[in-house]
This record gives structure tokens, C-alpha cells and sequence, in this order.
């Protein structure tokens, strides 16, 4: 069934399984999941949790190559999250909490590669 999409519907699908995997994992692990997909003008955060008193942006990527992950985010990206992140402290009032940004990288051949504090 999943032969009748184009590589980008592909694409996107297998994203969205990796966010689901995503929460699911970071549920297990004690995180709790805030907003999913948050879009504003700056940018998009994949997941936003809180862990403890830290609120915790995560970037999550899929590939099929697990050497292609640690590759797959760049400076430019970071920016954009970061930018969004502010901007998401700043609507929700959010003073008291520290911020952090990590990394989930997914190759759904391997165990979820959890990077803490990643940029």
C-alpha cells in the first residue's frame, strides 16, 4: 500500500511514525510532551517536553542510514529552532524553567539515538 505514494508522501509519513516513536520513547524515559509540531513565524519544533523544571525542544530525524542522522541537522536549522523556541517561551510566559535542546534520531533498525543537549 505504501508503494502508491511519492517518495516526499514517503517521506513525510515516515517522519511522522518517527515524532509518534518519538513521544512514545521519551514518555518511557520520564519526559512529558508539551506540543507536538509547534509552527510560528520563525520556524517548527518537532516535540516540546518537560522534564523536571527543564522545558526540553527536540528535533527528531528519520534516514534510513544511521551514519546519515548525526548529519542530518544543520547550523542553519539550529537557528530556526532556536529562534522558534524564544518565541514559543515567549507566548506561554515561560520564565522559571531552563531550556534545552536535544536531538532524536531514528533509523527504526536500531535503538533511538537520544542526544541530549545536542546544540
Amino acid at each position: 500500500m505504501i508503494d502508491k505514494f511519492s517518495k516526499r508522501q514517503k517521506s513525510e509519513l515516515l517522519g511522522r511514525l518517527a515524532e509518534y516513536f518519538a513521544i512514545i520513547f521519551m514518555f518511557f524515559k520520564g519526559y512529558r510532551l508539551l506540543q507536538y509540531r509547534y509552527k510560528c513565524p520563525y520556524g517548527e519544533i518537532d516535540l516540546i517536553f518537560k522534564h523536571g523544571n527543564i522545558v526540553v525542544f527536540c528535533e527528531v530525524k528519520y534516514r534510513s542510514d544511521a551514519e546519515q542522522l548525526f548529519f542530518s541537522l544543520g547550523d542553519r536549522q539550529k537557528q530556526r529552532i532556536k529562534k522558534a523556541a524564544n518565541f514559543w517561551m515567549g507566548q506561554k510566559k515561560i520564565v522559571d524553567y531552563n531550556a534545552r535542546f536535544d536531538f532524536i534520531g531514528l533509523t527504526f533498525a536500531n535503538k533511538p539515538a537520544h542526544i541530549i543537549a545536542a546544540f
